[in-house]
């Protein structure tokens, strides 16, 4: 419960909902903050998809091999030259083998990736929205796992 000391409030990208907020906002506040002994954290998390979007691919990008690029004329993350994982409509899309393409297509709103709007979806590929964000970091891993192992 927040008292009637100061509240400053600090946005935590989704992704890092799980990796202790408010020490990361803590970190992020500043020396001032981080001083004061009568202030509180209040977190919120980004509302923005392309934030989120940019938060995954910086992360991936930072700990393998992945590079960014365009697919489709849409952001995308690749490795080797395959795409793996895409920003699409506020959306994320992830190319997935199953068990993992299943579980994803099970979470509320997902579907089969269609890019032309033909009814012709990309049968590996699965857009996850916004409101799955926090899954996205997890699932562009493991689309990356999934072209690694293909080469």
């Amino acid at each position: 419960m927040l008292s009637a000391r100061a509240v400053r409030a600090v946005v935590i990208p989704e992704r890092m909902r799980y990796n202790c907020p408010k020490q990361i906002a803590m970190l992020l506040a500043g020396p001032d903050l981080r001083q004061s002994l009568n202030s509180e954290v209040k977190v919120t998390m980004s509302t923005d998809p392309r934030a989120e979007y940019d938060a995954v691919a910086g992360e991936v990008t930072a700990t393998s091999s992945a590079i960014t690029g365009k697919m489709f004329g849409m952001p995308c993350l690749k490795n080797n030259g395959k795409a793996f994982a895409g920003f699409y409509q506020g959306a994320m899309v992830f190319k997935l083998k199953a068990p993992r393409h299943g579980e994803a297509l099970a979470l509320s709103g997902a579907r089969l990736f269609d890019p032309s709007g033909l009814g012709r979806p990309m049968k590996e590929w699965v857009e996850v929205p916004f409101e799955h964000a926090s899954s996205w970091l997890e699932l562009a891993r493991e689309a990356l796992h999934y072209v690694d192992e293909a080469r």
